[in-house]
Formats: structure tokens, sequence, C-alpha cells
């Protein structure tokens, strides 16, 4: 983007603050929450009062620039760009408008969404909405605006984070509205774990029409889905550490959990990677059941898109689907069983790691294998009590 684009941008996105900050004191609003979503989908913010957010909306609010690289327990991982490599220099955090939003459950507050700059203008690439933007901006320019909905599972906890209800809680509508809870991809041994299984279509940019269904098609799907499909699988190892990113995420694959364990597509097929959903033209689309609890939603979005829109631009052919259960298709390869191992194949991918941009591939993959390595080197409770009394 030029110089002077960038800064028209800036301040049409001001005008829209202002207008944003006006409305919120009008409904008594005394605080706003400036909020960087980070690698792992959480957000880093400052809480500023309202009369001080007019400035901050025109100039940036300042904050540490390796925030959003930090790896889960908040360690300073080196090697990720925006750490010792800045001398740990601020970044600007600069609202979106249309991400306003009054916080309920707590007094007063109102947050918005952030992107981020250098002083200079620069944008941080590796940051996560900027690595999904660049998805979409690829997607429209081919023709196609995503359509996606994301259906998060969760455990309902009490305030010392145990299970308050035994058993499934699936659909049980007391049980699921009771009170906050955990996204943890697997947080009881016994018990399913929290996907976050992600619906995508594209629809044509011309007329709005869904550009994946099609009754006189293959399995009632367009050429572009069949692509978009083939893509997903071809690419799947690649994105994989970006749908399931922990090492927590990699133990909800169970047998007979509707968590997919290899590469693979069905019709209505809860075992698969990829399934089929919607049973008109309008609604048909594609439903990705790899990503958890744990993953950050714009890193999916911009995973499934990078593969989908490759499988398009490749006009890739589908292979026929599993057959069902696909988890017990010996024919399909076996999804990567190890954190490590997705990372490695994210990296060898050039198509995918390309489209998610080299400055993101470098940071992520860094702090992943920091995080992995504290995994690696803590004793376990299990070793403990198998091991201190007989040696």
């Amino acid at each position: 983007m030029s110089a002077g684009r960038r800064g028209a941008v800036a301040t049409d996105t001001a005008t829209g603050a202002v207008q944003v900050l006006d409305g919120w004191r009008t409904q008594g609003i005394r605080f706003v929450r400036f909020e960087l979503p980070d690698m792992h989908g959480t957000s880093r913010s400052k809480l500023v009062p309202i009369e001080r957010a007019y400035g901050y909306a025109e100039t940036g609010l300042n904050m540490y620039g390796g925030v959003a690289v930090l790896d889960s327990r908040s360690d300073v991982v080196g090697g990720t760009l925006y750490n010792e490599e800045v001398a740990y220099g601020d970044q600007l955090l600069r609202p979106d408008p249309g991400t306003a939003a009054i916080v309920p459950w707590e007094e007063a507050t109102a947050r918005w969404i952030c992107d981020s700059t250098w002083a200079d203008g620069t944008p941080l690439d590796a940051l996560p909405r900027l690595v999904y933007r660049r998805q979409l901006e690829r997607a429209r320019a081919l023709g196609y605006e995503p359509l996606i909905g994301y259906e998060p599972e969760f455990y309902v906890l009490d305030e010392e984070h145990r299970q308050l209800f035994g058993g499934y809680h699936i659909f049980n509508v007391t049980r699921n509205a009771y009170v906050p809870a955990t996204f943890m991809s697997k947080p009881f041994a016994d018990s399913a774990g929290s996907g976050l299984h992600t619906h995508i279509s594209l629809l044509n940019v011309s007329d709005g029409a869904n550009a994946f269904g099609d009754d006189d098609g293959t399995h009632g799907l367009t050429p572009a889905a069949r692509s978009f499909i083939a893509g997903n699988l071809k690419h799947a190892t690649a994105i994989y550490g970006l749908l399931a990113p922990t090492v927590n995420c990699l133990k909800r694959r169970r047998p007979h959990t509707f968590s997919p364990s290899n590469i693979s597509w069905g019709l209505e097929d809860r075992s698969a990677l990829i399934r089929i959903k919607g049973a008109s033209v309008e609604s048909r689309h594609v439903e990705h059941r790899a990503p958890t609890g744990l993953a950050n939603p714009y890193l999916v979005a911009a995973g499934i898109l990078a593969a989908g829109l490759a499988g398009i631009e490749d006009e890739l052919e589908l292979e026929a689907p599993a057959s069902p259960p696909a988890e017990e298709d010996g024919s399909k390869t076996p999804l990567p069983t190890t954190v490590r191992e997705s990372l490695d194949a994210l990296e060898a991918d050039d198509r995918i790691a390309s489209a998610l941009g080299a400055d993101f591939v470098k940071a992520y993959g860094t702090m992943r294998r920091h995080e992995l390595q504290r995994f690696d080197d803590h004793v376990t409770d299990w070793e403990r009590n198998e091991y201190v009394e007989i040696y």
C-alpha cells in the first residue's frame, strides 16, 4: 500500500472511531479496551478512559511490539521477529471501528479490535488479522467472498476449574447456558474433546450466489467446491499446525469421538476431515472438522482459505470420498501425530507458506517450538508416581 493510501485509510479509520466514541459516550461508556489478537487467539489489551481514546484512535496506542508472538505462558521467545530484532520496541494499536462492541460483563466498558503498525506505518506482517486479510483479498481477487461460521465447543466449569456437570453436555440447553467455561481442547482425559468445527463456502462477488452448490454437479458440488476441497486435502498437513496447534489438541483425536484422524472427505460423515453439509444449493458448504477449541479463528480461516484457494487456482481434481466411516478407511493418509510434524509440514509446503507469509511462518514456528520444548522439559505427576519410590 502506498504512503498516500495508508494515510487515507488512517484518516477514514480515525473518523469512524470518533463517531463510535461519540455514540458510546451517550450510552454512558467510560472506558475503552484496545484489543490485539495474538497468535493463540486471545486478546492482549490496554484499557483507557474514553476521553483519552479519541487521541489514541487518531495517532495509535503504543503497546510492546512482541506481545502477539509471546507463547501461551507469555514467555518472550527469541527469533520471533518482533522482540530482540527490533530492540523490544513498541507497536501502535489502530482500532477497527467495525469491531466496536460494548462489553456486557464489565462496568461502563466497550472495546474494539485493533490492527497495528510500527511508528512509520509499516504493518506487522505476522499478526493473525493481517494473515487472514491476505487470504480474504486473495479470494476477492478470484471473484469470491468467503462465508465462514464457527462451531465452538466448550466445557462448563466451576470456579476451581472442575466440571460442573458429568457426562456429555451436547445440546442440553440448561447446561450449555449455565456459566463461563473453558475452550481447552481436551481438559479431561476421560471426556470428549472440544472442537471448533469450521463451516465455509464461497459466494460469487458478482451476484452473491453460493459458488459451492450445484444439484447437477458431482456430489451436488460445483467445480470450484470440488477443487477447494481437493486443495484442503492436498495441503492438509501444512495447515494442520494452525487447526490443532498444541499438544493438548492432539489428545482430542480418539476413535468414535467425531474427531478426524486421516486426510479424507465424505458426505455427512462426522469422522471425515472434511464433511459436506447443506441440503439445498444455497446452503451447501464445507465443514472442516480438524480445528480445535485452542485454535485461533483468524488462523483457522486463513489456513483453510489458503489451501482451498490454491486448489481452485490449480484446478485440482477431487478424489472419491472415503469409505464411511472415514476414520476406518485404511487407504487414507493419517494426519500428523505431533505438533512438530505439523510445523515441519507447514514450512516445507512452499505454496501455503508463501500464501500465509514468510514472517508469519517464521514467528509462528519459532514460538510454537519454544512452547513444545517447555512441555518436553516438564516433569509430570505420572512420572513422579511411577518412578519416585521404586528408584
